[in-house]
């Protein structure tokens, strides 16, 4: 555990210099980049698990869970 706690330090002064206007930024993605899909795909697992929106998957052409539309509303 004692190994993890600098990391998570650096996490937490990361996140104490974001600021409105970055979370606005994200908000804008029409498509963001896979990385941060990714990060906020987990905060959404965490927070709101059970997400309601839903959209086509063209490749598959079935029904799949928003995430990105998830992750705006929990930001």
């Amino acid at each position: 555990m004692e190994k993890a706690l600098p990391a998570l330090r650096s996490a937490e002064n990361a996140l104490k210099v974001l600021e409105k206007k970055d979370i606005d930024l994200l908000k804008s993605f029409k498509n963001p980049p896979r990385p941060v899909k990714a990060v906020l795909h987990g905060l959404c697992l965490i927070m709101n698990p059970n997400p309601t929106d839903k959209k086509k998957n063209n490749e598959t052409l079935k029904m799949e869970i928003d995430w990105w539309a998830a992750s705006i509303k929990v930001l």
